[in-house]
């Protein structure tokens, strides 16, 4: 079974070309929209786990992510912006890449990270 990801961003066509770049390997789950993202990774997580999140890291976002991280400390996070967000320095060891992203690079580092998740788990 695949490993689902979980791709956060309000912009569609961004949206779409990381989950493009995502679904050769990954189970895909869109959120469109803080609410969506927030919904998506709190209430449909017992039915529908998810493994990691790729997100966008505006300010908006990251109090969203913040309200995850307290209901589940272990869900792998990377983000992704236009500048390096000051308020990442809370986020702890959270993977950042500066746009224009390199998707190929995004796709290496979500392997890498689910890969150490599948190892700890063995």
């Amino acid at each position: 079974m695949k490993q689902t990801v979980l791709v956060a961003d309000s912009d569609s066509t961004r949206l779409d070309s990381i989950k493009d770049a995502l679904i050769l390997k990954y189970g895909i789950k869109r959120a469109n929209g803080l609410d969506l993202l927030f919904r998506a990774a709190t209430e449909d997580i017992e039915r529908h786990p998810i493994d990691l999140i790729v997100c966008n890291a505006s300010m908006e976002h990251l109090a969203v992510l913040d309200q995850i991280r307290r209901r589940n400390q272990d869900i792998p996070i990377v983000l992704y912006g236009r500048t390096l967000n000051p308020a990442l320095s809370t986020i702890g060891d959270t993977p950042y890449f500066e746009e224009p992203l390199d998707y190929d690079v995004l796709v290496d580092k979500v392997d890498e990270m689910l890969g150490a998740v599948n190892n700890s788990n063995i």
